[in-house]
């Protein structure tokens, strides 16, 4: 039995010797199995940026590898692979005799189709009036293979626009889609609500006297026709309150008769003056007469003046400066109004010499006063000159000598004075105006002016009645008073208060001017102040017309709106004169819509005060000036939100634009801020 090569050997002997035969058994030695492989991807299908699982087994195998840079690999594994085009994936194995076997797996990759963006969509304009009008639509997108608009368009091109004719509010939806899903955009069209007429004498009452001017003794005939009134009134003894009638009336001196008419909440004062004509020299006098005259007519700068009036058969009155300031009116007050306005007075704090007119009228008659109040020491700051010197290039040689030789003593006692008058202009310049409302550098102490400057100050113009404006000529620099008069602390308000009456108005699209809001702020002490404003905000947008969507409430508009503020009668006592409530730095919605280009609006929110108003949005413009210089200040929501997108060179010019309101070019104060207004608006919106 054989079982490996075997060489077998025979040997023949004897006594002569041997010999040796071979033969050679080989045994047949068995095969090698061959190598096999098996591999696949889990799944065969992918999107560029997706991976696979490649899986795959081996037998018979001592070394086997994996191309597209896999290398060497174990005969049975897993591995993820993430190719970006379709690829197949080969392996090969090799056994121990050297023998080879391949095995294969393909993985399909695809590219989807790009998603479809909406990249811009616009409307022009936004806002059309209560009778529509055509806006153009303007639209671009990307990857689309399908774009529409809707309503009314339809389907369109990737990039174009169209015009389109809009008679209501509508919003239009642009949709860009192909294969892999849509985008969407949308833009709104406001168009404004038709308002119904202002409820005024021009528009809804003729009331008139025939003949206007009688002889004493004799009959005139008032008339009257109203429409869209629900009631009327007539003063002076008329008792007559139908709709429409006439009423026959001899009266024995001039007067004024006056309709009142209402509307719901609406109540308007139209009145129509009669002369009388004395016919005898007895009984009194009907000759229109006016007296005025001031506490002081030579002050220094800063300091405060009385001015008083009386007058005689006056129908109405009007006192304004040389300025062209209205300081007092009767204009559009009722009979009761003007009965007080007739003989009063006021305070006033000039900065400069001026003068005060008062015009009394009766018909066509007319009485003129006239006073003036000379400022000594009136030094105007923060007033840009942008004029060139009358008078340049002056040497040495051509300035007169202006010395004297008056000896040691008068010398010495020549620059004694000098000195004396240094320290007396800084005691008025400094000290003096550093303790206005009560603080004086003593007690000032460790105030910085960072904090100063951020306080509240009381306006220090004053007049002894409610309807009487309080006006302010902010050229003179003042230090900031930290509290308020002996007497009236309770009408600070504090900036969160403020703030949160200003946002709740800004959440009712109403803007509320600086001179509404100390109006609102100071007649309702002690009052559920939101439970009021609400009501204010619900009749004023139902009585008034909106500009670009904001109703805007002034002082005039509050006072006819607010019941509750009108039935505080302790702000009208003589005793204890009305001063306006001290509002902080950050609560002007004059600010708010020069930020964000609302100019018709800014014109109706400057009141009767348009310095004040002017320096309230100044400050206001500065408090987010500092913050976007990341300061610590104070602005409402709506003016934090509108100013986002605004840098800092643009506030600093409209703050610049503002201030050159100051600059004298104007006489009429009105008019300069108004134009100041413009150029901020320019500045910031371009």
């Amino acid at each position: 039995n054989v079982t490996s090569d075997t060489t077998y050997t025979l040997e023949a002997a004897n006594s002569s010797g041997s010999d040796y035969c071979q033969v050679t058994v080989d045994v047949a030695t068995p095969s090698t199995p061959l190598p096999t492989c098996v591999i696949s991807a889990t799944p065969t299908t992918i999107t560029a940026g997706q991976g696979t699982k490649l899986t795959w087994t081996s037998t018979n195998t001592l070394y086997a590898s994996l191309d597209h840079g896999n290398g060497n690999i174990y005969p049975s594994d897993n591995r993820m692979v993430y190719p970006t085009v379709t690829t197949t994936y080969t392996m090969t194995v090799e056994n121990t005799a050297g023998a080879l076997a391949t095995c294969a797996t393909t993985v399909t990759v695809t590219n989807p189709t790009p998603t479809p963006t909406c990249d811009s969509f616009t409307v022009y304009p936004a806002t059309l009036p209560a009778n529509g009008g055509t806006v153009t639509l303007n639209w671009n997108t990307t990857n689309a293979t399908f774009v529409g608009i809707s309503p009314t368009v339809g389907e369109v091109l990737a990039d174009d626009s169209v015009n389109v004719n809009v008679t209501s509010d509508t919003t239009y939806t642009l949709e860009a889609a192909n294969s892999s899903g849509s985008d969407y955009c949308q833009v709104t069209v406001d168009v404004q609500p038709i308002n119904p007429p202002v409820f005024s004498c021009s528009n809804n009452v003729n009331f008139s006297a025939n003949p206007s001017s009688i002889d004493e003794g004799n009959n005139t005939t008032l008339t009257w026709n109203t429409t869209g009134v629900t009631s009327l009134s007539i003063d002076n003894g008329i008792s007559l309150t139908s709709l429409n009638g006439s009423a026959s009336v001899a009266p024995s001196s001039d007067v004024t008769y006056t309709l009142t008419a209402s509307n719901g909440t609406n109540t308007i004062y139209c009145p129509v003056s009669v002369d009388v004509n004395s016919n005898s020299g007895g009984g009194g006098s009907s000759t229109l007469r006016c007296d005025l005259s001031v506490s002081d007519k030579s002050i220094s700068a800063g300091d405060m003046v009385t001015i008083k009036w009386n007058t005689s058969y006056a129908t109405d009155i009007i006192l304004q400066d040389n300025f062209s300031k209205t300081l007092i009116t009767t204009e559009g007050k009722s009979t009761n109004d003007k009965n007080k306005l007739y003989d009063d007075e006021i305070t006033v704090q000039p900065n400069q010499t001026t003068s005060y007119i008062l015009t009394a009228t009766h018909g066509s008659k007319e009485k003129v006063c006239k006073v003036t109040v000379s400022v000594k020491d009136s030094v105007v700051v923060l007033q840009t000159r942008d004029q060139l010197p009358l008078v340049s290039g002056i040497t040495l040689t051509q300035v007169p000598y202006t010395g004297f030789d008056a000896g040691p003593f008068l010398t010495f006692m020549f620059y004694a004075l000098l000195v004396l008058w240094a320290l007396y202009l800084a005691y008025i310049l400094v000290i003096r105006r550093n303790g206005i409302g009560g603080m004086s550098l003593v007690t000032a102490g460790d105030t910085s002016v960072d904090n100063i400057s951020g306080q509240t100050s009381p306006d220090t113009f004053v007049g002894t009645t409610l309807n009487k404006p309080v006006f302010h000529q902010p050229f003179v620099a003042t230090a900031i008073a930290s509290t308020a008069p002996i007497g009236y602390a309770n009408m600070i308000t504090n900036s969160d208060e403020a703030t949160e009456i200003e946002n709740h108005a800004h959440a009712a699209h109403v803007l509320l001017s600086s001179d509404a809001m100390r109006y609102f702020v100071t007649t309702t002490q002690g009052m559920d102040r939101m439970e009021v404003l609400d009501s204010v905000l619900e009749r004023a947008k139902a009585s008034y017309p909106s500009e670009d969507g904001w109703v805007v409430l002034n002082e005039d508009r509050i006072k006819t709106q607010c019941d509750a503020c009108e039935a505080d009668a302790s702000v009208t006592s003589n005793e204890a004169p009305f001063i306006p409530a001290i509002l902080p730095i950050g609560n002007s919605s004059l600010a708010e819509v020069i930020v964000s280009g609302n100019i018709v609006a800014a014109y109706q929110m400057i009141g009767h005060r348009p310095m004040i108003a002017l320096a309230d949005a100044a400050a206001d413009l500065d408090a987010l000036y500092r913050i976007k210089q990341g300061g610590d200040a104070q602005v409402s929501d709506m003016l934090a939100n509108a100013g986002e997108n605004v840098i800092v060179e643009q506030l600093h010019d409209a703050i610049a634009a503002l201030t050159s309101a100051l600059d004298g070019t104007y006489t009429n104060e009105a008019e300069a801020v108004k134009m100041a207004i413009m150029k901020a608006t320019k500045a910031i919106n371009g």
